[in-house]
């Protein structure tokens, strides 16, 4: 027997849920911005959400597609796939923004709005990137100044033998990846370090 589903659901408080566009088993309350489950068949739960590292923080959860494959995604975009009934908007180029820029927590549709990509970045975003943490300071930053300039420094010198074989040894001494150092060797990555 093939399951059925609602495109509107209500709650007992008499809440409203809306299927989520592409994931017939998710359901969300645009109003409040919370995404339900109802993968276990008649019991509607609510997704436990999880905070993203800095600098980002936003919410995100996983959710089960049609074709079984999980995906994680940010609760601001399920929201709004479920405010707009489909997806289309992101094959568009547009993108979800938080009106209230301080609290990305807050996936009410209210606080949403479908922006261009460099709408994103409004004077405040500018401002706040500009004062990002930059290299020790950064709080997953594995080298400090003194490592970039000794990398460089050894990469100038460098003489014979293979540059990945080279790559590989720093990366194992400093505890770091390949790319990491190939980042730092071509001004990628720590570039305010002359």
């Amino acid at each position: 027997m093939e399951k059925q589903f609602e495109e509107e659901l209500y709650l007992n408080d008499g809440t409203v849920l809306t299927q989520v566009p592409k994931y017939p088993d998710y359901y969300c309350d645009i109003e409040n911005g919370k995404v339900y489950s109802a993968r276990t068949g008649n019991k509607i739960k609510i997704l436990k959400s999880h905070e993203r590292p800095l600098p980002h923080n936003y919410v995100t959860t996983t959710i089960i597609d049609e074709n079984g494959i999980p995906q994680c995604l940010g609760v601001h975009e399920i929201c709004m796939a479920a405010k707009e009934s489909t997806w289309k908007w992101k094959e568009d180029g547009l993108e979800v923004n938080h009106i209230d820029d301080t609290r990305k927590n807050d996936n009410r549709a209210e606080n949403l709005e479908l922006i261009i990509h460099s709408a994103q970045y409004t004077k405040s975003v500018r401002l706040k990137m500009a004062k990002k943490k930059q290299g020790s300071a950064h709080p997953l930053s594995r080298l400090n100044e003194d490592d970039v300039i000794e990398i460089r420094q050894r990469y100038s010198e460098f003489e014979s033998g293979l540059k990945c074989e080279f790559v590989e040894q720093l990366a194992d001494e400093y505890g770091v990846s390949e790319s990491c150092i190939n980042s730092v060797i071509y001004n990628y990555s720590w570039s305010h370090i002359i």
